[in-house]
This record gives C-alpha cells, sequence and structure tokens, in this order.
C-alpha cells in the first residue's frame, strides 16, 4: 500500500473514511461536526429529564406549601404543634395573614395556649 493510499483510506487524522459512522463526509471538519452534533443528541434526552425532575420538585414544593398553609389555616391545634416543633414556620404563616389584613389569629392562638396551661 503507498502512502497516497494509506492517506485516502484513513483520512487526516488517521480518520477511516470507510467506516459506517463518517460515510458522506469530506473532511476532519466534518467529522468533528458531526461528533459534536452526535454529542448535543445524546445530551438532549439528559437535559429534559433534569428540566422535567426540576418540573416536578416545585410541583411538589408548592403543593406542600399549600397543604401547610391549609392545615395550619384551619386547625389552631396544629399551630400549636408547629409552635413547638418549628416556630419559624409558624411565624411565616402569621405574617403572610397579617400582610393579607387578617389580624389577631396570633393574640388568640396565645390566649388559648395560656388558657389550656393553666
Amino acid at each position: 500500500m503507498t502512502h497516497s493510499q494509506r492517506d485516502t483510506e484513513a483520512g487526516p487524522l488517521g480518520t477511516n473514511w470507510n467506516c459506517p459512522w463518517t460515510r458522506g463526509l469530506k473532511n476532519a471538519e466534518d467529522l468533528a461536526h458531526n461528533n459534536r452534533a452526535r454529542m448535543v443528541r445524546t445530551l438532549e434526552p439528559l437535559a429534559k429529564k433534569i428540566f422535567k425532575g426540576v418540573l416536578v420538585a416545585e410541583f411538589l414544593g408548592v403543593a406542600g406549601a399549600y397543604v401547610l398553609f391549609n392545615k395550619m389555616d384551619t386547625s389552631q391545634d396544629f399551630r400549636q404543634t408547629m409552635s413547638k416543633k418549628f416556630p419559624f414556620i409558624l411565624e411565616v404563616y402569621y405574617k403572610s395573614i397579617e400582610c393579607s389584613g387578617m389580624y389577631g389569629v396570633r393574640q388568640q392562638d396565645q390566649e388559648k395556649w395560656l388558657n389550656n396551661k393553666s
């Protein structure tokens, strides 16, 4: 095999132009572009899975916050439990309802809890 035959078969940079994944490619730039395109195609499903995972996590977070707020809004006993275990979350609840114009819930809770201790 002569030097020129090897160059024709192997191509620049040792590329074998007779391989099935290189058919129709003219030079090393085409091969590099093909490799980048193949890499992008393989990353697309991963990116979609990550995006879906983020969306599901956000949805679960919003749903959980709604359930927690609703439970605190409807049950004074649950608010008392929250005051013992997670007082910072109860404080967020009180501030959010005070911002919406509902005042007096904090005072009612504290009065009831003090009367229950006595």
